[in-house]
């Protein structure tokens, strides 16, 4: 056998192989497609408010206007080239909002065990769009439905400004009891939130929820 049938007999051998190889690389290689499955969800599940857009844009605008003087303050507050050690009071507004998810539950959560005013004109302003992960904020419209009160939803980018109105790092909720009649008038626009199948007001029969989840296969 010559050199040059040798070298023909070689490259035989080793196509096959090379071909094994190559297919086993793109199949390695191949992008997992999403598989997509119909599960029932809950029908007790409350659901986001969805305000117009153009009413939460201006009470949003107004919110930040009345919240200011409480940055403001912060902010005097923390300079250490004071020349005396008088302060000035905090600005009224303070001792009616709390801030925070933790601040905010604890608020609902004492409105639901009548341990606040329910007659007092409130309102729950979550920066939903900017809340990482959603679950930290999922329990709101529930409670909001329980004790009846308005849940506004802001829109994104919404946190900075209210951390920066209030002179604080970060902030993602806040509960306000209303005594501007401006502020006021465009949240009451927005319908208290409700949640019948916990408070027994009616009996409903739900449709069926069904719910798409997805799913790396």
């Amino acid at each position: 056998m010559g050199a040059q049938e040798k070298q023909q007999q070689k490259q035989q051998q080793k196509q096959p192989q090379s071909q094994s190889q190559e297919k086993s690389i793109r199949k390695t290689a191949a992008p997992k497609k999403k598989a997509f499955k119909h599960v029932l969800n809950t029908p007790y599940q409350v659901k986001w408010p969805t305000p117009p857009e153009e009413l939460v844009a201006s009470l949003f605008e107004e919110l930040l206007r009345i919240l200011a003087p409480v940055g403001e303050h912060r902010l005097a507050k923390s300079k250490k080239d004071q020349k005396d050690d008088s302060e000035s009071p905090a600005p009224e507004v303070t001792e009616r909002i709390h801030v925070g998810i933790n601040a905010t539950t604890r608020y609902l959560d004492q409105r639901i065990n009548n341990e606040k005013d329910a007659s007092a004109q409130s309102a729950i302003f979550v920066c939903k769009r900017d809340i990482r992960p959603n679950h930290v904020c999922a329990h709101l419209p529930t409670m909001a439905g329980i004790c009846q009160i308005r849940l506004i939803p802001l829109p994104e980018g919404s946190e900075q400004k209210l951390a920066a109105a209030l002179g604080l790092p970060r902030v993602c909720s806040l509960a306000m009891e209303i005594t501007e009649e401006n502020l006021w008038l465009d949240v009451r626009e927005i319908p208290v939130m409700k949640a019948p199948v916990f408070t027994g007001e009616s009996s409903t029969f739900f449709p069926t929820q069904i719910k798409t989840v997805g799913k790396l296969g």
